[in-house]
């Protein structure tokens, strides 16, 4: 698998997707608003934690046009070789293949590291792609499924096992003992996780200063918020943005 080029890209004013065919494989992950894509004949309307893989040779192009309030965000990679399974999903986890893409801009604009890298990082990233497909679409883990998504909604809020177990009709040392059988560990730290995660990926998509990034995840004392992140992580939140620092952004 041969890593061409990657970006990050947010809309100004109005937009529509450039039709055109090209000659490399282009994976595309939403961070915020909609994008409205065809390609042979298949309409996809993507949506914030939607990823599209678009095939070589393949004429693809946008098919409405999104208007100057309705902002655009996601990351994008050119690469040649690969395989994957279906071509569009719903991100069960989207913060690891934002992480990956923060990576990969991180190596491809540093001039220190070499092409090597950039390939294996956009490996990585269509492994995860196709990895969270599978996850999707075991059984075992759809039974939660509903849990699991309402937590990582409600993952901006103080939510407790206790608040997830009487949402859902549930004892709480069940609903641990679930979790523990399921996922390996209890609902407590699943929540903590999702609640990092919720961090992280603010930190990594957005400009907001990190005081008002607290206040969105649901933390109304500072001190508290900059110590469960550095408990959870190692290091403080101004650290782990500026861990991926170089990036390329486009607006065409």
């Amino acid at each position: 698998m041969k890593y061409l080029s990657s970006g990050e890209f947010h809309s100004q004013g109005s937009w529509i997707h450039p039709r055109r065919v090209l000659d490399s494989n282009e994976i595309i992950v939403m961070t915020e608003g909609h994008a409205y894509i065809d390609e042979g004949g298949t309409s996809y309307a993507l949506h914030a934690g939607d990823a599209l893989l678009l095939e070589h040779g393949k004429e693809h192009g946008g098919y409405r046009e999104n208007q100057p309030q309705e902002p655009v965000g996601f990351y994008w990679v050119h690469f040649r070789g690969g395989q994957w399974k279906n071509k569009h999903c719903t991100l069960s986890q989207p913060y690891q293949i934002q992480l990956l893409f923060r990576q990969l801009l991180h190596y491809s604009n540093t001039i220190q590291y070499p092409e090597e890298a950039s390939d294996a990082c956009a490996a990585l990233i269509l492994m995860e792609f196709n990895a969270q497909q599978d996850m999707a679409s075991d059984t075992r883990a759809a039974s939660l499924g509903k849990v699991c998504e309402w937590i990582r909604i409600n993952a901006d809020s103080k939510i407790t096992v206790r608040t997830v177990a009487q949402k859902f009709g549930y004892h709480e040392d069940y609903m641990t003992r679930l979790f523990k059988d399921q996922f390996g560990i209890g609902m407590k730290a699943y929540i903590n996780e999702e609640r990092t995660k919720r961090i992280k990926g603010l930190l990594l998509t957005t400009s907001y200063p990190i005081k008002q990034i607290a206040s969105m995840s649901g933390f109304d004392d500072y001190k508290e918020f900059l110590k469960f992140f550095r408990y959870h992580e190692g290091l403080s939140p101004s650290s782990f943005r500026k861990l991926y620092f170089n990036t390329h952004l486009n607006k065409r």
